[in-house]
C-alpha cells in the first residue's frame, strides 16, 4: 500500500513538472454560417491529432480552448454541414472566425420560409404558408417562375377560363377570388421587394426558393396589398467559402397539336347544314338577304338554298353541292394548315463560389419557343450577377444586377376569322391552293365592289398567314443594393434599395396584301356617283402601327431588426 501511494505522488510530481515547463495558450473563435452569417452554437471544435483536446462552441458560436502548440489545425464539424479544418499560428493570430458552409446531401431538420422581410423556421410560422415540393419545381420546365407552381402547391390556383387566360396571361387565385372589381391578382415579392415589372422576365432557373403566404396574417407584413395572397420568390446567391461550382441545363419540350374535335357540344357539318336548312325554311335569314344597306356575310349553304329558290341553281346541283360540304371538316383544315408541334428549349449556365469575405453567383439563360400556331415564336436573353462582401465581420455588402430581352412574335390570322368559319368550310382545294371564306360581306357586294375598282375584298385565311409582322419585345432591368450591420449582439440595421426599369414596345406592321389593310382602304376610299374610287383618305401601302410604354420604380426600405436565442428560448 505504501508503495502504492509513493508511485503516485511521483507521477503526479512529475505532471506538476511537466506543467511548469510548457506554456497553455487560449485559442479562441467563432463558428458562422456562411451563407447567412448566424452564429453555430453547439459546433464540435478539435485539435486535429488531439482527441482530449476539443470543445463545443456556445449559443452565440463562441468557442475556446488551451494548447501548448504554436501551429496546428482545427477540425469542426456540425450536423448539416460540411466538415471544416482550419490552420492557426498562436504567435500571429489567437482569435479565427470560421465559416461552414451547407451541406445539402444532409437531412435538413428545418424548412426556412421567406416572408420578404426575413427568413423564419416553418415550425414557428404562425400564418398559413405553402411551398412547392422542391424536387417536382426543380424538374418542371416553363419560361417563367409561376406556371411552375400550378399543381403542385396547395391553396394555389391558375384559372384557365377567364378573359385575363385567354389572352395569355397568368390568371392566379390564392384560396378563391376576394374582390369583385378590383385588382384580384396576388402580391408579387422578389428578393424583399414588390414587383412591379412582367414576372416572366425572370428566368426560373434563377429562383432558390418559393413561398406562398396565404391568410391574413399576411396583411400584418405586407398591408392591404396582400389581400388577394402574396407569392415570395427568392433568387439564387452564392455562397462564402466555396470553391468555384459551374451548373449547365439543357431541356427540349415537344407538344403534339391540339385535338380541335374534342368538343362533345361541337356540331358536324351534316348536323350544321340540316339546321341552317330548317332556318332557312322557318325565313330566319330573308332579312339578311334582303339588306342592301350594309350587306352581311351570308353563309355558303345560305347562298346555294337562296339560289335554288331565285331559280338560277337546280335542285340536283344544289343536292351535289350540299352533299360535297356534308363531307368536309374545317377543324381538320384549320388543324392542318394553321397548328404545328410547339417545341420549347431552355438552356441555362450559371457560375457561383465565394471566399472567405465575398460570395458571387452569376447566370445565362437563353428561351427559344415554337409555340402551337405558326409563325407564333417566343425568345428571351437573361443575365445574372449577384455578389455579396463582407470586408468586416459586421458589415455585409450586397448588389445583384438582372437583365431580361424577350422578343414574342404573334400571328392573330386565327382568331380574325375564327368566328366566321362553319363546320364545312374549306380552307384550300385538293391541290392546296387558298379559298377565300364568308367574311363581313356577302359575296354579291365584295364581287361588284372589285368591279368598281375597290381593292379586293375577299378574305383568303392561308394568305393572311404571315402577313402581319407582329413583333412585342421586352426589356426588363432590375438593380438591387443592400447594407447589413450588426450593431449588437441580435441587433441588425439594414438598407435595401430597388432600381426597375421595364421598357416594352408593340410592332405591328400590315402589309397592303393583307386583310387589314384592304378592309381598311376600302371603308373610307371616296366613291363617285357610279360607286367609282376618286380618293383614298388612307393611301394604299402597308400600316406600321407603334406602341410604346415604360414603367420606372425606385423603391426603399429601411429596416432595424433584433432577435437573440436565448439558451433553449427564441424569441
Amino acid at each position: 500500500m505504501k508503495k502504492t501511494i509513493h508511485l503516485s505522488v511521483l507521477a503526479l510530481l512529475c505532471l506538476n513538472y511537466g506543467l511548469k515547463a510548457q506554456t497553455l495558450r487560449r485559442l479562441q473563435g467563432t463558428v458562422y454560417d456562411a451563407a447567412t452569417r448566424h452564429a453555430l452554437g453547439g459546433a464540435s471544435i478539435q485539435l486535429k491529432g488531439s482527441k482530449a483536446t476539443a470543445t463545443i462552441s456556445d449559443s452565440a458560436g463562441r468557442f475556446s480552448l488551451f494548447t501548448s502548440a504554436d501551429t496546428g489545425r482545427l477540425s469542426i464539424s456540425y450536423i448539416g454541414y460540411r466538415h471544416a479544418e482550419v490552420s492557426f499560428q498562436l504567435s500571429r493570430q489567437n482569435s479565427y472566425a470560421i465559416y461552414l458552409a451547407e451541406d445539402k446531401n444532409e437531412l435538413k431538420e428545418v424548412r426556412v420560409l421567406a416572408t420578404g422581410y426575413r427568413y423564419i423556421p416553418q415550425s414557428r410560422a404562425t400564418g398559413s404558408f405553402a411551398q412547392p415540393n422542391e424536387a417536382m419545381y426543380e424538374a418542371r420546365v416553363a419560361t417563367d417562375a409561376l406556371s411552375k407552381l400550378s399543381g403542385i402547391t396547395s391553396g394555389l390556383l391558375f384559372n384557365a377560363n377567364t378573359s385575363n387566360s385567354q389572352s395569355g396571361q397568368l390568371d392566379i387565385s390564392i384560396r378563391g377570388r376576394s374582390t369583385i372589381f378590383a385588382n384580384d391578382q396576388p402580391l408579387i415579392v422578389v428578393d424583399n421587394f414588390p414587383y412591379t415589372g412582367d414576372i416572366a422576365a425572370i428566368n426560373p432557373n434563377d429562383i432558390a426558393s418559393v413561398t406562398v403566404l396565404k391568410d391574413a396574417a399576411t396583411a400584418s407584413i405586407w398591408g392591404v396589398r396582400a389581400g388577394n395572397g402574396v407569392i415570395v420568390l427568392t433568387t439564387k446567391k452564392g455562397k462564402l467559402a466555396q470553391p468555384l461550382k459551374i451548373a449547365f441545363s439543357a431541356s427540349w419540350s415537344s407538344y403534339a397539336q391540339p385535338r380541335l374535335n374534342y368538343n362533345p357540344n361541337q356540331l358536324g357539318a351534316a348536323a350544321y347544314i340540316d339546321l341552317e336548312q330548317y332556318l332557312f325554311n322557318q325565313g330566319y335569314d330573308d332579312a339578311n338577304l334582303a339588306n342592301t344597306t350594309t350587306y352581311p356575310a351570308i353563309s355558303p349553304v345560305v347562298t346555294l338554298l337562296a339560289a335554288q329558290r331565285a331559280g338560277t341553281l337546280t335542285e340536283n346541283e344544289l343536292n351535289t353541292a350540299l352533299a360535297t360540304l356534308r363531307k368536309n371538316n374545317s377543324n381538320a383544315q384549320i388543324l392542318h394548315y394553321f397548328y404545328q408541334k410547339a417545341n420549347h428549349a431552355q438552356y441555362a449556365l450559371n457560375l457561383s463560389g465565394g471566399s472567405a469575405k465575398s460570395s458571387y453567383y452569376c447566370a445565362l439563360g437563353y428561351d427559344d419557343d415554337a409555340l402551337s400556331l405558326k409563325d407564333n415564336n417566343y425568345q428571351r436573353i437573361s443575365l445574372t450577377s449577384q455578389n455579396t462582401f463582407t470586408p468586416i465581420s459586421q458589415l455585409a455588402l450586397t448588389t445583384g444586377i438582372y437583365l431580361s430581352m424577350s422578343q414574342n412574335q404573334i400571328d392573330h390570322t386565327l382568331s380574325q376569322f375564327s368566328a366566321q368559319v362553319f363546320p364545312y368550310t374549306e380552307l384550300a382545294d385538293a391541290k392546296g391552293a387558298a379559298l377565300p371564306i364568308t367574311m363581313n360581306y356577302n359575296t354579291s357586294y365584295i364581287q361588284n365592289a372589285m368591279a368598281n375598282g375597290l381593292l379586293d375584298w375577299s378574305y383568303y385565311p392561308l394568305k393572311e398567314l404571315g402577313k402581319a409582322n407582329n413583333m412585342n419585345t421586352q426589356l426588363q432591368l432590375r438593380l438591387n443594393e443592400g447594407i447589413t450591420y450588426t450593431l449588437a449582439k441580435g441587433l441588425k440595421a439594414a438598407i435595401y434599395y430597388q432600381y426597375q426599369n421595364s421598357q416594352g414596345q408593340n410592332k405591328g406592321d400590315e402589309s397592303q396584301q393583307s386583310y387589314y389593310t384592304r378592309n381598311l382602304i376600302n371603308t373610307y376610299t371616296t366613291l363617285d356617283a357610279s360607286g367609282k374610287p376618286i380618293g383614298y383618305p388612307i393611301p394604299l401601302g402597308d400600316i406600321l402601327n407603334l406602341g410604346q410604354a415604360a414603367t420606372i420604380s425606385h423603391q426603399l426600405r429601411a429596416q432595424l431588426s433584433y432577435q437573440l436565442d436565448w439558451k433553449q428560448h427564441t424569441p
